[in-house]
């Protein structure tokens, strides 16, 4: 049996865990169950990696090399898709912004503390009053998914500007890194249990679609590079492929 991995923290799942006749598999690592058709999916969606040129790699890709480590770097900045993600940011947060204002002057309201004059609120009797303490209540959890969505949709502006994925190797220690600035996702482990390197899909969705991505094999499944463009994904795949499993 190929070996299978759980849809949800990547680690391997035994065989012993496995029931095939009732089509799932269960993880130990995060007692969660994994259906065995996506964990299938996941596999068969899984390509070699083209042979790239390391001396060539295209705009926004490299290679540092001293004498401590190797650091294979690609840029995900993206001039088009940042403008895209600000025009949906800015129009969704301009839209939100309005109504946490109003939540925010009823809040402060509640709590005794004057409001400046530019801030929105409720007149009653030609008097400045707060609505509600349970309508206030209801607002904030009502707008807490909206406000998540609006820091969700600026982090990408952020990442599609300045984002970057870096996979840097020093000894036998592999890092691979997706994120802006020191800000980001880490993924440690140790360059002799990677097992392959492959171009693959994440198990999270975008637009009811998995992204592609760049798929590490180790003890666990190490997916990545999600927000390359095809070009970059591809060249940095081929570079970690002829420096971390030749």
């Amino acid at each position: 049996m190929a070996h299978l991995y759980c849809t949800h923290c990547s680690a391997l799942i035994p065989e012993e865990d496995v029931n095939i006749s009732e089509g799932i598999a269960f993880c130990r690592a995060c007692d969660q169950l994994s259906k065995l058709s996506d964990i299938v999916e996941g596999i068969s969606s899984a390509v070699e990696v083209p042979h790239v040129d390391l001396t060539t790699p295209p705009s926004g890709c490299r290679i540092d090399e001293n004498i401590n480590e190797i650091v294979i770097r690609a840029s995900a900045r993206s001039i088009g898709k940042t403008l895209g993600a600000l025009f949906v940011a800015g129009f969704w947060n301009s839209i939100v912004s309005i109504f946490v204002g109003l939540a925010v002057a009823n809040t402060l309201a509640h709590l005794g503390i004057k409001l400046p004059s530019w801030i929105p609120k409720f007149q009653s009797s030609g008097s400045a009053s707060s609505m509600p303490l349970f309508m206030l209540i209801f607002l904030w959890i009502f707008l807490t998914p909206f406000i998540l969505i609006g820091f969700t949709l600026l982090s990408v502006v952020f990442t599609s500007a300045f984002g970057t994925c870096r996979v840097r190797i020093k000894g036998s220690s592999v890092e691979a890194f997706t994120g802006v600035g020191p800000i980001g996702w880490k993924r440690r482990f140790d360059l002799n249990e990677i097992k392959s390197v492959k171009l693959g899909k994440t198990t999270w969705t975008q637009n009811d679609q998995s992204q592609p991505c760049i798929v590490i094999e180790t003890d666990k499944i190490v997916r990545f590079a999600s927000i390359l463009t095809d070009t970059r994904r591809k060249w940095m795949a081929g570079a970690m492929k002829s420096i971390l499993a030749p």
